[in-house]
């Protein structure tokens, strides 16, 4: 991992993030390596990231039951156009975004409470194949010394949706929609579900 400690850097940075923005230039082509860069390319790994753990993380409590056949198609469609990109004289840039279509595919079914286990392994395992085996930027499994942080980052953004619960008991509109504006500039997403229970996922 980069540190962050060199003076063109402003932070650390994950070794699979630096290799996604390696993999976001036509090997052809020469890479911006600047601090920007490197940011940008973080938060897409990020993004990533997080949808796979999503997937796996659910798949524990999602029923049984047979796969999505329209998932499946979406799945097929993603990778041909996957398979079609690095055909293509290696057309990583465009591999790389087959895989943040298959993030959206992922974050609208894990609002689904109906969606099967197979339907969410049958996701996960093209993301082993495309993301991991061919690009290598998703591991078979993640760090767990990120449990920490992230519980850390569950007991703050409960602490900031239990204070926008409080503004919206008082009538603060505004306030309640500041919060959730904040959060979402952050990149998380605050979901009012049936009941009065607000849960939050990454973009």
């Amino acid at each position: 991992m980069f540190t962050g400690q060199h003076p063109a850097l402003s932070r650390a940075y994950d070794p699979l993030a630096v290799r996604q923005l390696i993999l976001n230039s036509h090997y052809r082509m020469t890479i911006d390596f600047s601090d920007a860069a490197l940011s940008a390319a973080q938060s897409g790994y990020d993004r990533i990231a997080a949808a796979v753990q999503g997937l796996r993380n659910k798949m524990n409590s999602a029923p049984a039951g047979d796969a999505d056949a329209s998932v499946l198609a979406e799945l097929d469609a993603a990778r041909a156009k996957f398979e079609e990109a690095m055909n293509d004289d290696f057309n990583t840039a465009i591999a790389i975004s087959v895989l943040f279509e298959m993030v959206k595919i992922s974050n609208r079914l894990l609002e689904n409470q109906k969606v099967t286990a197979a339907t969410l392994k049958a996701i996960d395992d093209q993301f082993r194949r495309l993301g991991g085996d061919v690009l290598g930027i998703v591991p078979a499994q993640y760090p767990q010394a990120a449990g920490a942080d992230n519980d850390l980052l569950d007991f703050l953004i409960g602490q900031m949706i239990q204070k926008r619960m409080e503004a919206r008991k008082n009538k603060d509109f505004a306030a309640s929609d500041a919060i959730r504006k904040d959060l979402e500039a952050r990149g998380i997403v605050l979901e009012d579900k049936p009941g009065g229970v607000t849960t939050w996922r990454r973009k």
